[in-house]
């Protein structure tokens, strides 16, 4: 053969190699974990394209502001209740990279496609699987609850979602409880992740109190 054919057979054989080697690696990680190809979100300065409250049952006043909102141009307004330390109002500005970094990863976490009922059923037959196990050993069944969690509430905004709907509202009860429980049920352990990345927004440096 010509050695330039055989060098350009040769480069066209690793091409494909590394395009498999690729795919092989992407189905091993799982759908959940690639994020969107395509979304877009409405740039408007008063527009909240994610949000993020936590709602405490064992509170008689409530309060209906949300932790986090992030706004349309990269603005953040982070907000500690009234019985919290740091109580008041923050803000902070991402840059249009970091906002996009920041929606892609929520995106591939899942919180566009995230359903309720289906993370239930698993749970379920998780504690079904678990009280057949105690049956099946003549064992005491034990009996786990958490009388003072929160609801983890999420609201995404978005103008376009390759898969999924682009605006979506997620409430979770003790999902930091579950994400502990189920770990091996991989829709609670992607919304726990999208939670706990939001939340790093609170404790930013640069925040700076605005009220």
């Amino acid at each position: 053969m010509n050695p330039l054919r055989l060098k350009q057979a040769l480069a066209l054989v690793a091409t494909f190699g590394v395009i498999i080697s690729a795919a092989y690696s992407l189905e091993e990680i799982g759908s959940a974990a690639a994020p969107p190809a395509h979304f877009a979100w409405n740039h408007d300065p008063a527009a909240v394209v994610v949000s993020y409250r936590e709602i405490w049952g064992e509170l008689a006043q409530q309060d209906s502001t949300p932790l986090i909102r992030v706004f349309g141009d990269g603005r953040v307004l982070v907000h500690h209740p009234v019985y919290t330390k740091k109580s008041g109002d923050y803000e902070v500005w991402l840059q249009p990279a970091e906002l996009e970094n920041l929606l892609s990863s929520l995106l591939a976490k899942g919180l566009a496609t995230f359903e309720p009922k289906a993370a239930e059923s698993l749970k379920q037959a998780k504690e079904q699987g678990r009280l057949n196990a105690a049956l099946a050993a003549q064992k005491p069944t034990e009996i786990f609850m958490v009388a003072d969690d929160s609801t983890s509430v999420f609201e995404l905004n978005l103008t376009a979602v390759s898969s999924g709907e682009p605006q979506r509202k997620v409430s979770w009860s003790g999902l930091g409880t579950d994400a502990e429980k189920y770990w091996d049920i991989e829709p609670i352990q992607q919304l726990r992740a999208a939670e706990l990345q939001l939340r790093t927004l609170l404790e930013r440096d640069d925040l700076w109190k605005v009220r």
